[in-house]
């Protein structure tokens, strides 16, 4: 399936032990994993494994024999003899790598950074620092399905060897990769993130120098975190030119002034240019007693200058534990050039000395008080130079839009490819072409193409394609086009004609690419290097796979007359036709997830003037799902696996996480972990029940037995718990996967996922809200389920005349004794064709027509779990829907009302003012507001005011509004118009107006219903604090006349069902304030909690309710739990469309 990667706002595999963390000494490792500091003796730490591409698989970007033939061939008197990007202002500070052999990135994101500062900078005028954390973990970690279904598992990862015991942070962060890595994944528009959203820290904000135990990976949803978006990757051709690329030696090494020339040209148009390059010492050294200190081998320590004078791609079998290569092996970033540089300054040693002065001024990643302010001088001579690399980007502009709204693709792996296909290996005629297919109404404003060769030719023809097209030719040419490319790498080719396209419409990007070397076909090809000496010592080994789905991509031998799907391509196929392993001899292709897609991607803007979609579609539309005679979720891939209740009575509970889960599927949110293992029913149900709140709340007496598990509890009971923070958490063995007779209280606020809404439509037993009835309930529960995910229903499960085993559907007619409802499901899709003969002849209902309901009694029962119910039955009551979303690292939520929205108050009209005044336990952002409407079509008004006080609610200053229409009943969660800064100490009152069109109990409350048998008892816990003082809300007819509701005798909804007057004690309004730290690290801060960078204490806020000081006391041991969760969680996404919005 292709993959829309939306906008809002080539295999050097550099490990580099290289690292800092052995700068002075080697850290002790303990017992835990955990690295201790040792003494200041100099130890040699390896360098760590190491896989590149060959020099002939390199020598592609070089620059062919014979200067007439080169894109470069002025002689390069337009450039200055010295130049310093530090000293233009256009390179950004040294970093400090540490303690990962991850200096690929840090090389990789000083291109970038600096690119950024060439064109001008950021538009908000903040320096560029983006996140070499996000672009270390996502190279090595394959496509998730909440990314891209259909191109999940593609990537590069690693393995661990049989008895390892690498942490999959160690096997991540120090398998390395190299600037095809970075391409792959930037290309893809995979980062760059900044930062200060994701820093180079482990998940609880800590780093440490000499630590590798902690956990630093990261959620799939940061995968398309993006500040920027790399459009070009320019790969340069190297001065460093073997004249035998298949047995690179000293002796056959030529220098290639042309090919430095091109370098000091993209450093002064366009910033900081990677370069690999190896690395003579195993260690930076900077103490000047150190015994490597001085001259090494190729290193000048005095004057902070190498140059390598031989190439070696193999050790001395005579001397075993002496590694003599001096392949790459580090990654940085060249900044600027001297050509004063004189070849002394390299070392005292005629021999040593390169043949001419010169060197490149060098930004290393190992912290500005090794060499010179962290740079050092490489000799344009050296023969190590390789990959020199530049990073070309796409700025925002202040609004933070891009210059293309969605990138079309297949090809994740893409320049990441270990097997790199010969130019000229499928023939002199070869094409490529992907097909895809618009999502929306849009404009083809430009391609991508991957060349081989500097000076390669692209032909580009885009096809509208016919209905029944086979291949990519297919239809209509709309536009085609010659470029010729300077040189070889990724590049974005706009289009001189854009291309309309309308929803729907399938079109092709077909291209050739042709280069000295031949004409190149850009072919994935994962592949395992077998003649890697380094690969399976450090306990791992290196891995890729690619995917290609049929109908994907397509190639040609003859030019186009006729095309084959690359499916048909097997890996003895390609095997041949790829270049040599660095190590001799070839990489081997994959017999399975070796051939992936052709690297062509296309970019879109969305279509100018089009109208955005409606929000509530017209009932008379014919597009509204509502109107759709079936839908199964099972067919799309929306649902999750079915799970079994086993015994328990915990229907409802089952029923409210599938359709929490749904919600999360729906909007490509689900990880894997969330789908296989679920979300806990039994968490759930049991810190909605225990507690003394949650006690009075159920209407327990003191003297009642607590069993939280007995006798069934509603989703709408499990709704109100998850909207105070209680849940939802996934399911983990040994802690929520059971019916345990006691939790752990610091359970009580852990959520990976929490409840951003609801959806009330009917209650038989007697609702509090606006109920829906008959055609317009059965109209919307379908919008609900077409469109965000299931329905929680409540039917009558025995299975006597009213079920059909054969086709797993029920129907118990009305006015039938014994057929009461008994279970919760979860509606999940209908057939308005059911027909009504698949029902029993003794019990069947009038008209076609079921829904589809998953149950929870394991996946042997009905059809795999599944079974239908006819819109008549009698039993049936469709009640709500739960939406969710991953809960926000650090969010903190305030709120009086933690047994929730249980009746609704009047007071007087259909409309009405509810407030709470809190008090900020620490510096945040007040971005989001979270209430109940009691209506349908009701409209909202909120504000927020800075200074309030219990006796004015809205009294002082107003700081923050937002309006709106809440379309169904209940909880809903809504953005300020501008976040909120709040001081640590400081009052502040949120005020929700609501409106609605007829029904008269406007108010959510949160009440107390005694024991019958203890009539006009007052609560004891409900409505106070953990010190017993009162948590005051307020409601209001006008806004201007305030009044504290608590207490007994109001106007309430239930007590109007009922028929009498309601016997409910009111204890607060249902009215939350959702707040987000403002400390740059992330944590709560300095007046959140002590640890603020992120520690234990810093964590425990997040994960309990403000205003409960026995909680939060209680959470700082979730900090384990927290870090799981936002690696289980991906971010909230439109379906199908990733947008980049949290740069």
């Amino acid at each position: 399936m292709v993959k829309r990667i939306f906008a809002l706002a080539l295999s050097v595999v550099l490990t580099c032990g290289l690292v800092p963390a052995a700068a002075f000494a080697l850290p002790e490792q303990s017992d835990d994993g955990s690295l201790s500091g040792g003494d200041l003796t100099a130890v040699d730490v390896s360098p760590g494994a190491l896989s590149m591409p060959s020099v002939a698989a390199l020598a592609r970007y070089n620059y062919p024999d014979g200067a007439g033939a080169r894109a470069a061939a002025e002689d390069g008197n337009d450039l200055a003899s010295r130049f310093d990007l530090r000293e233009a202002g256009t390179a950004t500070p040294v970093k400090y790598q540490n303690p990962w052999g991850s200096c690929w990135t840090f090389g990789t994101l000083a291109s970038l950074e600096s690119n950024v500062l060439v064109q001008g900078g950021l538009a908000d005028g903040a320096t560029p620092d983006f996140s070499e954390r996000q672009l270390a973990w996502f190279g090595r970690t394959t496509v998730g399905a909440e990314t891209d279904a259909g191109q999940a598992g593609e990537g590069s990862f690693a393995e661990r060897t049989e008895g390892a015991s690498q942490t999959d942070t160690q096997l991540t962060f120090n398998a390395g990769g190299d600037y095809g890595t970075s391409a792959a994944v930037l290309s893809a528009w995979f980062g760059a993130a900044d930062e200060a959203d994701i820093p180079y820290t482990d998940v609880n904000g800590v780093w440490d120098e000499y630590d590798t135990s902690g956990d630093w990976s990261l959620p799939e949803s940061d995968r398309t975190a993006a500040a920027v978006h790399v459009q070009d990757v320019i790969s340069l051709p190297s001065p460093a030119v073997f004249s035998d690329p298949a047995n690179p030696s000293t002796d056959n090494y030529t220098y290639d002034s042309d090919a430095t020339v091109a370098i000091k040209r993209a450093l002064r148009d366009s910033g900081a240019v990677s370069v690999s390059y190896h690395a003579d010492q195993s260690r930076p050294i900077t103490d000047p007693d150190d015994p490597g200190y001085g001259e090494g081998t190729y290193f000048n320590y005095l004057t902070w200058a190498q140059y390598v004078n031989a190439y070696i791609t193999e050790d001395d079998p005579a001397t075993p534990d002496v590694d003599e290569r001096t392949t790459a092996n580090h990654a940085v970033a060249i900044v600027g050039w001297d050509d004063t540089i004189s070849p002394e300054t390299f070392s005292d040693d005629p021999a040593k000395q390169p043949p001419e002065g010169g060197a490149w001024i060098v930004k290393n990643s190992w912290g500005d008080d090794w060499g010179l302010d962290g740079c050092f001088y490489l000799s344009y001579y050296d023969m190590s130079i390789g990959m020199p690399t530049s990073f070309l980007v796409d700025l925002p502009d202040a609004d933070g839009s891009f210059s293309y709204d969605s990138n079309y693709q297949y090809d994740y792996l893409s320049a990441a490819s270990v097997g790199k296909v010969e130019p000229g290996a499928f023939g002199d005629a070869v094409a490529a072409a992907n097909v895809f297919a618009a999502e929306g109404d849009e404009v083809l404003e430009a391609v991508s193409a991957t060349t081989a060769n500097p000076g390669s030719i692209v032909s580009v023809e885009v096809y509208l394609l016919d209905d029944d097209a086979t291949g990519p030719v297919d239809g209509t040419l709309a536009a085609s086009q010659t470029e010729e490319v300077e040189y070889g790498g990724y590049h974005t080719i706009a289009l001189d004609e854009p291309v309309a396209l309308g929803a729907g419409q399938r079109f092709s990007v077909v291209e050739r690419i042709e280069g000295y070397e031949g004409t190149y076909l850009p072919l994935e090809v994962a592949a395992y290097d077998k003649n890697d000496p380094d690969e399976a010592q450090g306990g791992y080994v290196k891995v890729q796979r690619a995917v290609a789905n049929a109908g994907e991509s397509f190639y040609s031998a003859d030019g186009g007359a006729t095309w084959s799907d690359v499916t048909t391509l097997s890996a003895a196929d390609v095997q041949g036709l790829i270049a040599p392993s660095r190590f001799g001899g070839y990489p081997a292709v994959y017999a399975e997830g070796g051939v992936g897609n052709v690297m062509i991607k296309a970019f879109t803007t969305d279509e100018a003037g089009a109208p955005d979609p409606e929000p509530d579609p017209d009932p008379e539309d014919p597009d509204d799902p509502a109107l759709r005679s079936s839908f199964d979720p099972r067919e799309e891939g929306l649902v999750t696996p079915v799970r079994d209740q086993g015994g328990s009575d915990l229907c409802g509970p089952f029923a409210s996480m599938a359709a929490l889960e749904a919600s999360l599927v729906y909007d490509d949110a689900a990880s894997e972990g969330l789908i296989e293992a679920g979300l806990s029913p039994y968490h759930a149900v049991y810190f909605a029940t225990m507690g003394d709140e949650e006690r009075e709340a159920g209407g327990l007496n003191a003297f009642m037995p607590d069993n939280p598990y007995a006798g069934g509890i509603s989703p709408f009971r499990i709704a109100n718990s998850l909207a105070a923070g209680k849940g939802a958490v996934i399911v983990r063995e040994g802690e929520t996967d059971a019916a345990y007779d006691s939790m752990d209280e610091a359970l009580r606020f852990a959520s990976d996922v929490r409840l951003a809404g609801t959806a009330a439509l009917g209650l038989a037993a007697g609702s509090y809200w606006e109920a829906l009835e008959g055609d317009a309930l059965r109209a919307a529960a379908k919008r609900i389920i077409a469109e965000e995910g299931s329905v929680t229903a409540e039917f009558c499960s025995w299975q006597g005349p009213n079920f059909n085993g054969e086709h797993s559907c029920y129907y118990a007619a009305p006015n039938q004794t014994g057929y009461a409802a008994d279970h919760y499901v979860a509606v999940v899709g209908w057939d308005d064709d059911f027909p009504c003969e698949n029902f029993n002849e003794a019990m069947r209902p009038e008209c076609d027509g079921a829904w589809l309901v998953k149950n929870s009694w394991g996946a042997d029962q009905g059809d795999a779990g599944y079974f239908w119910i006819s819109y008549e039955d009698a039993s049936l009551d469709v009640q709500t829907a739960l939406f969710g979303e991953a809960k926000r690292a650090g969010e903190a939520m305030y709120q009086y009302d933690e047994a929730g929205w249980t009746d609704s108050l009047s007071v007087g009209g259909d409309a009405g003012w509810a407030a709470n005044v809190f008090v900020a336990e620490r510096d945040e952002w007040l971005d989001r507001v979270q209430f109940c409407t009691t209506g349908i079509d009701t409209a909202y008004e909120v504000e927020v005011h800075r200074g309030a006080t219990d006796a004015d609610p809205r009294g002082g200053e107003l700081v923050a509004a937002c309006a709106g229409v809440q379309e169904l009943p209940g909880y809903a969660t809504v953005e300020l118009d501008e976040p909120v800064a709040l001081a640590a100490g400081e009052t502040f009152a949120v005020v929700v107006r609501v409106q609605n069109e007829g029904y008269a109990y406007p108010l959510a409350v949160e009440t107390f219903t005694p024991d019958p048998e203890m009539p006009g008892a007052e609560p004891a816990h409900m409505g106070r604090g953990a010190d017993g003082a009162r948590e005051v809300s307020w409601v209001s007819p006008d806004g201007v006349n305030w009044v504290d509701p608590v207490g007994y005798g109001h106007d309430l909804a239930q007590g109007t069902a009922s028929g009498g007057s309601s016997r409910s004690y009111v204890t607060n309004v249902c009215v939350k304030a959702l707040t987000m730290p403002r400390a740059a690290s992330g944590g709560a801060g300095e007046n959140g909690a002590s640890g603020g960078s992120g520690g234990a204490a810093g964590e425990a806020k997040e994960l309990a309710r403000t205003g409960d000081s026995a909680a939060i006391a209680g959470a700082a041991a979730l900090c384990a739990l927290a870090a799981a969760a936002c690696a289980a969680v991906a971010g909230a996404a439109a379906r199908r469309r990733l947008g980049a919005g949290g740069r």
